[in-house]
């Protein structure tokens, strides 16, 4: 048989058509997610999704940043790829990232006090007072119209300030509140009730990242499903 002799700009064309068909050798093996540098409760959420990207053969590493920074990366997604866990709705201002439509967790919000007393009565019981909460945090920002509000870098330095009486009261995670008050040794902070509300938080990916966003909403479909999502915070809840 007589070799099939290909023209050199023939097979060049033909070498350059398969690679660009075949598209990346190993996409999406690894993948980055922003998130809070504070280490709350919250962000526990990245063992969970860990363990849903290993379903899919992709590995999630984790970066730290300050909580708008995150947001603002992860929407750049130049070197990130998505954010970790947020409130609905950020499309509306994070036009380039994609909400996955299912659930990663609920969280209660709570206000922390050290003198004053009410029966909290939604955010808007809040407006004789002086409110501290975590800058960027898009939960509470959202509230934060209409309210005497001061901002401080972490949950942990907003719970400094009420114990040195710098503020009337803290919003913060409830669980987060619980962990810092023990942590930083305030046993005069106290709880009032009833928590201010539930939020629901949801996973973000880049839009760039639209070939593998199904394919991880139906791995946390099936996690949310067979209970693995709420057991892993009952878990979480239990050791805190």
């Amino acid at each position: 048989m007589i070799p099939l002799q290909i023209p050199r700009k023939y097979f060049i064309l033909i070498l350059l058509g398969l690679i660009i068909t075949a598209g990346p050798l190993h996409a999406q093996d690894t993948i980055t997610i922003s998130t809070f540098e504070e280490d709350t409760a919250v962000v526990k959420a990245n063992l969970l999704l860990k363990k849903a990207y290993e379903k899919l053969g992709v590995s999630m590493v984790l970066v730290r940043l300050p909580a708008s920074r995150a947001l603002i990366e992860a929407n750049n997604g130049e070197q990130v790829d998505g954010e970790l866990i947020r409130i609905s709705g950020l499309t509306n201002q994070y036009p380039n990232l994609i909400q996955i439509p299912v659930m990663i967790a609920e969280l209660k919000i709570s206000v922390f006090s050290k003198t004053v007393n009410f029966d909290v009565d939604g955010w808007e019981s809040l407006k004789p007072y002086e409110v501290t909460f975590k800058r960027g945090f898009k939960g509470m920002e959202k509230h934060a119209g209409g309210l005497r509000v001061k901002r401080a870098k972490s949950s942990g330095a907003a719970l400094e300030m009420l114990n040195m009486d710098r503020t009337d009261i803290v919003v913060v995670p409830y669980l987060d509140g619980l962990v810092l008050k023990k942590k930083l040794n305030m046993p005069r902070i106290k709880i009032l009730e009833p928590p201010l509300e539930q939020v629901r938080l949801y996973h973000y990916l880049h839009k760039r990242h639209e070939a593998l966003i199904p394919k991880i909403t139906r791995v946390l479909e099936a996690m949310d499903q067979n209970g693995e999502i709420r057991r892993f915070w009952d878990e979480v809840e239990t050791d805190l």
